[in-house]
């Protein structure tokens, strides 16, 4: 695996191994995370996806670390928040590189490092991991939306990325309102075709910001270089408005599964989906839990 460093330079990473994340990730903390940046590991930072919750064998293709942006502006007097690239954070995580003797990269709020493997299982000898820093201003919510399951023995492993995708399509399911009488007709990836109010709203998900309420709208086309005609529709709604509803974890996972259900009980695909069997939108409607099924199909 390739990484471009500052200077454009094209270095190796691997992933890393099980046997080797709980070291290398210890060498992190004591000498970036609590030796350079000043934080506390257990309370200012959070490993994210799959990283050292694979089985003895396997691998992680990175390390990601969320770091919590408000602790970074106590201890280093960092601007506000912009959810875009920030100089200050910019230039503090490339002078921890160096410090630390080890390369670094940059890509939008995402700063890299090139850090060596901890090689416990005598395999990786002299190689490197990618570890990507990720400041969230809500530690909580990252923590959610970048969840990855516990790998066990007998039972399917799935990536934190098909999580998200089928608690998406829950939540597209769980609320939608028609805003008018219009329909069309659509055409769905699969071919087959649907018909579809012209106005609408309905609940997404998004793993950074949380639960929206979104408002979209079918447009018409006037003649364009493809070949659309006036009248013709967009196969796809333009966004009127997304309001946040909730970047609350507890918030949402009740909102789609019903009260009393928290992020523990769906904290794997498998839990997820015994908790759809039973979620309120499911009890109003049956035909939901194949809805689901197929766009989780389609779409993972």
């Amino acid at each position: 695996m390739p990484f471009k460093n500052d200077a454009g330079e094209q270095l190796e990473v691997s992933p890393i191994d099980q046997e080797n994340v709980a070291a290398t990730l210890d060498d992190i903390h004591d000498r970036f995370i609590s030796g350079y940046l000043h934080l506390d590991p257990d309370k200012d930072t959070s490993t994210l996806g799959s990283t050292g919750k694979r089985l003895n064998g396997e691998q992680s293709s990175d390390i990601d670390i969320a770091i919590d942006y408000s602790r970074l502006q106590e201890e280093w007097d960092l601007p506000e928040w912009t959810g875009k690239r920030i100089e200050e954070w910019v230039d503090l995580a490339k002078s921890g590189a160096e410090e630390c003797g080890v390369e670094f990269s940059m890509a939008a709020t995402v700063c890299s490092l090139r850090w060596p493997i901890v090689n416990d299982d005598g395999k990786q000898k002299d190689e490197y991991v990618q570890v990507d820093l990720m400041p969230t201003t809500n530690m909580k919510m990252t923590k959610f939306g970048r969840f990855s399951q516990q790998q066990k023995d007998g039972e399917t492993f799935f990536k934190g990325s098909v999580r998200n995708i089928m608690l998406a399509i829950m939540a597209r399911c769980s609320y939608h309102k028609d805003l008018t009488d219009e329909t069309h007709i659509k055409v769905l990836d699969d071919g087959t075709e649907k018909e579809v109010h012209n106005e609408y709203e309905g609940w997404t998900y998004d793993q950074n910001t949380g639960l929206h309420l979104c408002h979209k709208k079918y447009m018409q086309y006037s003649r364009n270089g493809n070949g659309f005609k006036k009248g013709d529709w967009k196969p796809h709604a333009t966004v009127v408005d997304s309001p946040v509803i909730s970047s609350d974890p507890d918030e949402i996972v009740e909102m789609i599964f019903g009260k009393g259900v928290t992020p523990d009980d769906v904290d794997s695909v498998q839990k997820m989906w015994r908790a759809w069997l039973t979620a309120p939108a499911v009890k109003e409607n049956p035909d939901l839990v194949e809805e689901v099924k197929t766009q989780v199909q389609r779409s993972a």
